[in-house]
């Protein structure tokens, strides 16, 4: 007898941003995401040896962080989610990466990027459960800085 497990893969995420540098039409903006797969989805698998060298790159060709409301003229993507693992844990099935990019952004925008997709970790309930990680980023001057 065999018990076939069909595990699926996300574990969780975040994304942040900040102003690097600012003109008086675009602001250099750095956005920072962390994200959480299962341990065996993406080889090389983590390890401190394959750490130290700056893989495995968890993430896929074509996760991208888009924007999905208000958009600035000609933003659509902001960048991929491809990151270097930084951490795993065999014992709870997870490795995790951070990663960071930076892009110019018009001044006076307020709008919102998403990573999306579908896989995320079976708890009790559900299967291949789809979901998002939003951030919203807003570009304007406050007054009195």
């Amino acid at each position: 007898m065999s018990n076939v497990i069909q595990g699926t893969h996300f574990r969780g995420s975040m994304i942040s941003w900040r102003i690097v540098e600012e003109s008086s039409s675009t602001v250099l903006v750095e956005i920072l995401q962390r994200y959480a797969w299962r341990y065996t989805f993406y080889t090389p698998l983590c390890t401190d040896a394959t750490i130290a060298n700056g893989q495995p790159i968890l993430g896929s060709n074509g996760y991208d962080i888009v924007c999905v409301s208000n958009c600035p003229t000609g933003l659509t993507t902001l960048g991929d989610v491809l990151v270097p693992c930084t951490g795993y844990n065999i014992g709870e099935q997870y490795a995790m990466g951070e990663g960071r990019f930076t892009l110019n952004i018009p001044t006076n925008e307020n709008f919102i990027a998403a990573f999306s997709n579908a896989a995320w970790f079976d708890l009790v309930t559900g299967t291949r459960l789809g979901w998002s990680v939003a951030v919203q980023i807003q570009t304007f001057k406050r007054v009195g800085t």
